[in-house]
């Protein structure tokens, strides 16, 4: 696999996977972006995930369209490690995506 290709994973699969291993079911709370879902810890509700679609652009992807793609928050030592594979990008702060409605 090139560095410019995304390893197809869907959002079914994503969310899937949340729901066998975490049993989190997702949570759609931005009437800005209907279909981003948030996923959350069961125990104090706190966000740990959040599949969205964005601009093949925006990864510098070639082609029009979108992209389902998921930000996760990980352990400092995990990120450094994973960073290395061109597979995964830097993320902001899951919150500073959305302001408070």
């Amino acid at each position: 696999m090139k560095g410019s290709e995304v390893c197809p994973i869907s959002r079914a699969d994503h969310l899937k996977c949340a729901k066998t291993q975490y049993g989190t079911k997702p949570d759609y709370p931005q009437s800005t972006f209907p279909s981003y879902a948030v996923l959350r810890h069961a125990d104090n509700e706190k966000w740990y995930g959040l599949v969205m679609n964005v601009p093949r652009s925006r990864l510098g992807q070639l082609g029009d369209g979108e992209i389902d793609i998921i930000d996760l928050k990980s352990d400092p030592a995990v990120t450094v490690a994973v960073r290395q594979s061109p597979r995964f990008l830097p993320a902001c702060h899951m919150m500073a995506l959305f302001p408070r409605e």
